[in-house]
This record gives C-alpha cells, structure tokens and sequence, in this order.
C-alpha cells in the first residue's frame, strides 16, 4: 500500500511527458493488483483526461481480488473508489448545472430581446400619439366619472 501512496505523490509533481511515458509503461506491465491500482490512479489524475469509469471498473477488480497482495491494497482501494465516486458524481452534478446555467442565459437573452421589441413598439405607439391631430375642442383628457356619493347619516 505504501507503494501505492508514494506513486499517488510522484504523479502529483508530474509533467504531462512523464505522465505519458508512466502510462506506456503501466500498459506494457503485467496487470498485478499494484499495476491495477497505479493505473487507476493515473486515469484520475486531473493533470489529463480522466477516465474515471475505467479507473473505478481497475479498482474494482482489485477488490475482487483475494490473493495476499490484493488484500493488501483492499483498504486504499475503498478509499480511492470512494473518492472517484464523489468525483464523478460532482462531475455530473456541475454538467448538470452547466447546462442550467446556459439555459438560464438564453432564457435572459429571449427576456431581453422581448423587452426591447416592446420598448420599440411602446415607442412607435407613443410617437403616433403625438402626431395624432388634436380633436377640436378637447383640451384635456376627459375627468373619469366619480361615483356618487351618499349622503351622511
């Protein structure tokens, strides 16, 4: 296991050549319960594309395992699937919230774009108005009628 934490450190200072040459390496290794992890470990780098799908099904299959050094990495494994399933669910809850927020931006667009047409049609019926000819005699707006009133008792 400590071989396992110590890679996890190495690949934390990594540059994207040493990471590219560790996969080809761990490609060409004999798929031991170690490789399995390490491999995990480094399609969840986030210095390059994830795969956490992969990485979770090779961590799987360490925990499947029962030879003495599966068993061994047995606890790193909980912790690591653990942490790749909280990655990947906010992965799919930020999406989620992507896509909400650029709806949420068209619908603002469409709002504005609507308000605008009203202003214009507002101003357009504000400037007919004012070229209306006046109607002879009415100097002002008509009083709305009031309603009676009642006398006190």
């Amino acid at each position: 296991m400590t071989a396992a934490l110590e890679y996890h450190r190495l690949l934390a200072t990594a540059a994207p050549a040493e990471l590219a040459s560790e996969r080809a390496a761990l490609n060409n290794a004999p798929r031991t319960p170690l490789v399995l992890v390490r491999q995990a470990i480094l399609l969840s780098h986030p210095e390059r594309p994830t795969n956490l799908p992969r990485a979770s099904a090779l961590l799987g299959a360490v925990a499947m395992q029962r030879t003495p050094d599966a068993i061994a990495l047995h606890p790193l494994v909980r912790l690591l699937s653990d942490q790749l399933a909280e990655r990947q669910r906010l992965e799919a809850t930020a999406e989620r919230l992507t896509l909400q927020l650029e709806r949420a931006g068209q619908q603002l667009k469409d709002s504005q774009r609507a308000g605008e047409q009203l202003r214009e049609k507002l101003d357009a019926l504000t400037e007919i108005e004012r070229t209306l000819p006046t109607r002879p005699g009415a100097t002002s707006a008509p009083e709305p009628p009031t309603s009676p009133r009642k006398p006190p008792r």
